[in-house]
């Protein structure tokens, strides 16, 4: 009973606290950030009125390692998109795949790599948008997601099936 009390406070807290953030990103090997960081972003494909193209273009680069590089660029195009769409809702989201083009690109070991901590706002900047679409399974399956690695090491045993399993959930 106290570890399901626990995980439902540690829940509640990651909105706010960034070092649980960078607790959960920093736990992820740096092969499977990205596929990790879409997953997340693709649950809210369905919510959308409509993906924005960006975004479309952000998940190719992510289901290829060696277009990693390129999501420097696309990170240029999805903050022109949100500084040119301030009515673009919810807000939270377009943030969010900033964050997931920054890690991408820093994944592809590419010289001058992002912020070392874009990725630990990933699972805050989730539940945020989660909540904004007042759809419980949603933030069920973001939560399930932001901690799919925790103790789960079999995840972590073989990083190329894990990869694989990743992109399979992003694609449902």
């Amino acid at each position: 009973m106290l570890d399901v009390i626990s995980n439902f406070m540690e829940h509640l807290d990651i909105k706010k606290n960034i070092e649980l953030g960078r607790k959960i990103f920093e736990n992820i090997p740096n092969s499977l950030k990205p596929d990790w960081a879409g997953l997340i972003l693709s649950r809210f494909s369905n919510f959308l009125i409509k993906l924005p193209e960006e975004v479309q273009e952000l998940f190719s680069i992510i289901e290829d390692q060696n277009k990693w590089r390129l999501a420097h660029n696309q990170f240029t195009k999805i903050r022109m998109l949100s500084l040119n769409n301030n009515n673009f809702k919810p807000e939270s989201y377009l943030i969010l795949a900033e964050k997931v083009a920054k890690i991408t690109y820093n994944s592809s070991n590419s010289p001058a790599p992002f912020d070392i901590d874009s990725g630990w706002y990933i699972p805050s900047l989730a539940i945020q948008t989660a909540e904004s679409f007042e759809e419980p399974i949603l933030k069920e399956k973001i939560i399930s997601d932001i901690f799919i690695f925790k103790d789960n090491n079999n995840l972590l045993r073989d990083l190329s099936t894990t990869r694989i399993y990743l992109q399979e959930m992003r694609n449902n």
